[in-house]
């Protein structure tokens, strides 16, 4: 791998996305830069859990619970369609990664990041002071976020807006734990954080350990209809479009009538259907905020 080479954590998948004791394979495809953009958002469309970026290609590791075969059939179709379009793309290849080689590799590049004016997100390992800084550790596991994702950082941005100190946060699709642990670290009295991937709900308890916040965050394996908690002040979802549209009718009833919600996982090209679809749920949009091709929102109950 190039040394200028760079992994970078996925938009939130569907919950449920992964089995623990599946391996991995990776789709890596030659192209240029250009197109890379593009090519990641392909990746990420199909599945991957995380993205390598070297100087001629980039690479997509996937859980080996999906089927190699049909994405590797789609990479070739997408290369074509590329290559149809004028952009330099070679013709992608499919191999294995060892467990061990996946973890190295997080190991050899995860740095303390700022991923907004006032949060670092940093491993564990890294042991230097930042004066004036709220610090987030997360020990970086298979296909969880460390952060560096446009839309962990568009969420965390708008969650500096709407944390209040001594309110209660609903954290859905939470995997790794850093939103609940960044409502935490803002003065959150109380956070639910849930999942139905057991993987990331091993992940998500071993990251508030780590932070020292368990006596505020309380972790549920299960889906929304498993929080039977209601009136929080904010609601947070970092998931997929399809999943998001489907849970929005519910979400004004875990909602103080005074409360926010926060979105992401979307392109931009999305939010005008999650726009009309939260419009219809009740919410209207205080604000939007963009970076690179996602999207994410913050909303309110009620008209204007």
């Amino acid at each position: 791998m190039s040394s200028s080479s760079k992994i970078e954590d996925s938009p939130p998948l569907a919950a449920g996305r992964f089995n623990k004791n599946a391996g991995w394979f990776e789709i890596s495809i030659p192209c240029d830069a250009d197109c890379r953009e593009a090519v990641s958002n392909f990746l990420f469309e199909q599945g991957a859990g995380g993205i390598t970026e070297a100087d001629d290609r980039i690479a997509g590791s996937f859980c080996s619970s999906l089927d190699s075969a049909a994405v590797l059939r789609s990479a070739r179709k997408y290369c074509a369609s590329l290559r149809e379009m004028g952009f330099k793309s070679g013709d992608p290849e499919l191999r294995r990664i060892p467990l061990e080689d996946w973890s190295l590799k997080w190991r050899e590049h995860f740095r303390p990041v700022l991923v907004t004016s006032r949060i670092i997100v940093k491993p564990p390992w890294a042991k230097r002071a930042y004066a004036g800084r709220i610090l987030i550790d997360i020990m970086p596991r298979m296909a969880f976020g460390t952060g560096s994702h446009e839309t962990t950082r568009l969420c965390l941005e708008l969650m500096e807006r709407y944390v209040v100190p001594g309110m209660s946060v609903l954290d859905i699709g939470t995997g790794s734990g850093i939103l609940a642990i960044a409502a935490a670290r803002l003065g959150a009295g109380r956070v639910i954080a849930v999942d139905n991937d057991g993987v990331a709900i091993e992940n998500c308890n071993e990251n508030i350990l780590l932070n020292h916040v368990e006596a505020h965050v309380t972790v549920l394996e299960g889906t929304l209809e498993s929080v039977g908690e209601r009136d929080f002040g904010l609601v947070v979802a970092n998931i997929n479009r399809p999943v998001l549209l489907e849970m929005l009718l519910d979400l004004p009833a875990y909602l103080r009538p005074d409360g926010r919600l926060i979105l992401s996982g979307l392109l931009i090209p999305e939010m005008e259907a999650v726009r009309k679809t939260a419009h219809g749920a009740g919410f209207h949009f205080l604000e939007e905020r963009e970076k690179g091709e996602w999207a994410a929102c913050a909303a309110a109950m009620g008209s204007r």
